[in-house]
């Protein structure tokens, strides 16, 4: 059976139909609760530790703050138009001081802080401070081929944009890689993201 603990998934049924009609949705707006990756949750707007997203020392107001090693399944009907977005890797936070953490079975430590009774997820390592840069690549796949593909990104370094058509696609897919480095710093970031289309009314779970 094929593994699925790594996928995200975005229902967008485009065969019911409202009556307000919408030229574009941006993923960021749909509901993350039953999101799944291999450490922590997606984060609705927010970098995975839950921080504004800033990318290169630029602040953003949308995305999806996500980690190496996650897939992102959009079901598209063959109904998209275009899909666009910046991508990158979230600046680095201060060390808090009150951070606990959790041992994984690789030996490295999940780090992590409490909130008001809310953990927030700040890295993975053998130490706060041995948490390095990260370095991601991301990809865009339909229906199982690619269709773009970064060229590896560093965190410190500018958001790039991405602009794809998607028309006729039935399933995209949001992929980032984590360079053979391990997932250690690799808060990476789709901001923006962005469907666009036309003709049509759409409404989604």
């Amino acid at each position: 059976m094929k593994d699925l603990s790594n996928l995200i998934f975005f229902f967008l049924p485009f065969t019911f139909f409202v009556q307000e009609t919408k030229e574009f949705i941006y993923l960021s707006d749909l509901n993350l609760k039953y999101v799944d990756q291999a450490w922590w949750t997606p984060q609705k707007d927010r970098a995975i530790n839950s921080e504004k997203i800033r990318i290169g020392g630029k602040e953003y107001k949308k995305g999806i703050g996500t980690l190496s090693k996650s897939r992102i399944l959009i079901f598209l009907n063959g109904e998209a138009d275009t899909f666009k977005a910046l991508v990158g890797i979230q600046d680095p936070q201060k060390i808090p001081e009150d951070l606990k953490f959790n041992a994984l079975g690789d030996g490295t430590k999940l780090f992590y802080r409490e909130d008001q009774n809310k953990k927030k997820f700040f890295g993975i390592g053998n130490t706060p401070e041995s948490i390095g840069k990260g370095s991601v690549r991301f990809e865009i796949k339909g229906d199982g081929k690619t269709l773009w593909r970064s060229k590896k990104i560093i965190d410190g370094t500018t958001a790039v944009p991405v602009k794809i058509p998607v028309k006729g696609i039935h399933n995209l897919e949001l992929i980032v890689d984590d360079m053979n480095d391990g997932v250690s710093g690799d808060h990476a970031i789709w901001v923006y993201p962005k469907l666009t289309y036309k003709n049509f009314s759409s409404t989604w779970f």
